[in-house]
């Protein structure tokens, strides 16, 4: 495991701005093509400012909701990984896998398939 070489506090600074942009960006994106697929998909039996509207409040609730989700994840992401003992050997799902199939010795395959 790579040692912290700076303090976990200095990966939740937003130097760029981009946890404060990330909601209006991915709403405005969210809202445009959410109101491309109702027009070309049920809008025929919608008026005009009913698909505009079921838009706006799909990429509002886009904006908000999955980036606050994204942050969170990220947050307990962090901790998770700050707070891992250093000092146990993390098995990957490789690992896992590759324990699940071990191999048979000689003498018991032949044993298992004598005929």
């Amino acid at each position: 495991m790579i040692p912290n070489l700076v303090p976990i506090e200095t990966y939740s600074v937003d130097e760029t701005g981009y946890w404060k942009r990330l909601p209006l960006v991915y709403g405005v994106m969210m809202m445009v093509m959410g109101t491309a697929i109702t027009w070309f998909t049920i809008g025929d039996s919608l008026q005009p400012v009913e698909v505009l509207e079921r838009g706006i409040a799909g990429g509002a609730g886009c904006g908000i909701l999955f980036t606050f989700l994204l942050r969170r994840w990220e947050a307990l992401h962090r901790e998770r990984h700050r707070s891992v003992d250093t000092g146990r050997k993390r098995r990957g799902m490789s690992s896992r896998v590759f324990a699940s199939n071990r191999t048979v010795s000689c003498s018991t395959r032949d044993a298992l398939f004598r005929t």
